[in-house]
């Protein structure tokens, strides 16, 4: 699976285009008959793309979550995340921004390729 993060500055190919090329790849191994696919449904792996896509980028959020600022307390380790936890809508607003021409567009990003667009 490809490195997922949900900063849409980084990485160099945007989240929502390796989420496509990852799913576009495994159509192709799956119309190729690649032994890998034989092991379950096409239906299936795609949900289990969806699931990791989604999974790494919960890890991403909890993970700058932790990096980010610190604030002195007294329980231990004697310091915890300045900012809250990311809830459930700041995952949903990620994924929405990853995959959807609106969200990016409200946002000022690069619109999501069409399927063999360059």
């Amino acid at each position: 699976m490809y490195p997922f993060g949900y900063d849409d500055t980084a990485p160099e190919v945007p989240i929502q285009d390796r989420i496509f090329a990852a799913a576009a790849d495994l159509q192709s191994a799956y119309e190729a008959g690649e032994d890998f696919t034989t092991s379950q449904p096409l239906s299936e792996a795609m949900v289990m793309l969806v699931v990791t896509a989604v999974e790494d980028t919960v890890l991403a959020m909890v993970d700058e979550w932790v990096k980010g600022p610190r604030i002195a307390s007294p329980v231990i380790p004697y310091w915890q995340p300045a900012a809250p936890f990311p809830t459930v809508d700041t995952l949903r607003d990620a994924l929405t921004v990853m995959i959807t021409r609106e969200a990016r567009a409200e946002r000022g990003l690069p619109p999501v390729r069409e399927p063999g667009g360059d």
